[in-house]
Parts: structure tokens; sequence; C-alpha cells
């Protein structure tokens, strides 16, 4: 098979519908698994350890996605369409069903999604950025709720050490912003579960 066929072939996998399904079906299986997995009468969806796999999924893609960010600077859709489409199937399933609990994501990716337009108005981050600022802050916040907004002032800040660092080298242009917006997530979680078990 020659190289053309395949890439022809597998250009699917690279389409944004496809990998919205594609975010949709690992959601939808991770449920499902979810449903039948129980230890006595705790059903694993209502566990820790199930709110961690929900919100660890879309932070692998998202850190793929930043990788890729690094080398070409530029943060694709797909992955942006798999998070955000993970994350929709996930928020009814981690608010149990309360629809007072569901807008704190979706009010959350709201606010992070306008900070970020602004700042992509005013040229300091690129529109791939924008959308990959919602896309995340929705999967965060599905697990976190409103706490999500911080990605903001934190993706910020780790922004401005990189370039505080880019300067001190010597370099200058464009860089990516991908990996701060990943970092400031994992961040966002981390001190989010730090707190809910008391340990800070």
């Amino acid at each position: 098979m020659s190289t053309a066929v395949a890439r022809t072939q597998l250009g699917w996998i690279r389409s944004i519908p496809a990998a919205a399904c594609l975010g949709a079906v690992l959601s939808m299986i991770l449920v499902a698994l979810g449903v039948t997995m129980q230890s006595g009468a705790t059903h694993f969806l209502t566990t820790a350890a199930y709110r961690w796999t929900a919100v660890g999924i879309p932070l692998l893609l998202a850190a793929a996605a930043a990788l890729i960010d690094v080398r070409s600077l530029r943060l694709p859709d797909r992955f942006t369409a798999a998070i955000a489409v993970f994350a929709a199937v996930q928020i009814p399933v981690l608010s149990a069903g309360a629809i007072a609990q569901m807008w704190g994501p979706l009010l959350a990716a709201t606010i992070v999604g306008a900070a970020y337009l602004a700042l992509g108005l005013t040229g300091n981050v690129g529109f791939g950025d924008v959308k990959f600022s919602a896309a995340l802050a929705l999967a965060v916040g599905a697990s976190v709720g409103m706490a999500a907004i911080f990605i903001v002032p934190i993706a910020v800040m780790v922004g401005a050490m990189q370039r505080l660092a880019q300067m001190a080298a010597g370099k200058s242009g464009p860089r990516p912003h991908g990996p701060a917006l990943v970092i400031a997530a994992a961040a966002v979680v981390s001190v989010h579960t730090l707190l809910a078990a008391g340990w800070v």
C-alpha cells in the first residue's frame, strides 16, 4: 500500500467530526464501565477513581495537542473537538444529573473562552488557544466546577514566565501557549483535589 493511499484511508481519523465521535465513544465507554463496575453496593461512577479517569483522559489528549503546538505552533482542532465532546458526555454523569451542578462547567468554559477571546483579539494568543482553553475548562469543570476559571490566571502566569525565559535566552518570535494551558488545567485539578481531601 502506497503512502498516499494509506494517508487517504486514514484521513478520516484526522477530521474534526471523526475526532468528536472518538471523544464521544471514549466517554461513553467510560460511563458504561462505571455503571457495570462496582464494589459492593458502590458504583464505580461515584468513586474518586472515576473522577480522576474522567478528567485524566482529556488532559492526556490536551498534552498530546500541546506537544504538537510546541513543534508546529498550532493546536489541532481535532484534539479540541475530542476533548470538548468527551467532557460534554461526562458533565451530566459527574453532576449526578443535578441541573444546578451542570451549569458550573458550562459557565466556567464560557468565562475562560471569553477571557481568551479577549486575549486573542489583542494578539496575545492565537484563536486555536481560544478554542482549546474553552474545551479544557469544560473538561476540568466537569470535575471541579467553577474552579476551572483559575485556568486563566495560572496559564497567563506560566506564559509570562515562558516569555521571560525566552527573552533571557535572547530568543524572539511566537511561542506555543498550549503547554501553559495544560499545566494550568492540571494544577487546578490537583489543588482542587488536595483541598477536597483536606490535605491543604
